[in-house]
């Protein structure tokens, strides 16, 4: 193994130890898919090396956050309010249903959009 290769890998375990450490820390990590689905992948070629970080498609806008007027998907929403049990309530204080809190949700990101947590672009600065 090259010296460059190792310091990718070493790099690469560094990434993923510091990314997890963050997804906890900034309470983002609610069903540990995202945290179990970081890893990297290092190919080095004579002339060349690549080095990919590998993570779930959605831990993109975790990172980067989401900007005002693009509505995320409601399913992911749905199974985020419901694995975290938020239920608003209604004008007379009664709660409303899962469903109902995530189209709340999903409007509310619509409007407002989220904001970054940087978990892992943080660490590239």
């Amino acid at each position: 193994m090259s010296n460059t290769e190792k310091a990718l890998e070493k790099f690469g375990k560094y990434l993923v130890k510091e990314s997890r450490k963050n997804l906890t820390r900034k309470r983002k990590n609610v069903t540990s898919k995202l945290y179990n689905s970081l890893g990297y992948d290092v190919k080095a070629m004579p002339n060349s090396f690549s080095f990919d970080f590998l993570m779930e498609e959605y831990g993109e806008w975790v990172d980067k956050g989401r900007k005002a007027g693009k509505k995320p998907p409601f399913s992911p929403i749905f199974d985020w309010v419901k694995s975290r049990r938020i239920q608003f309530r209604d004008n007379r204080g009664k709660f409303q249903t899962y469903e109902q809190t995530a189209w709340a949700v999903v409007g509310g990101i619509g409007r407002n959009g989220i904001e970054p947590s940087n978990f892992y672009s943080g660490l590239l600065t």
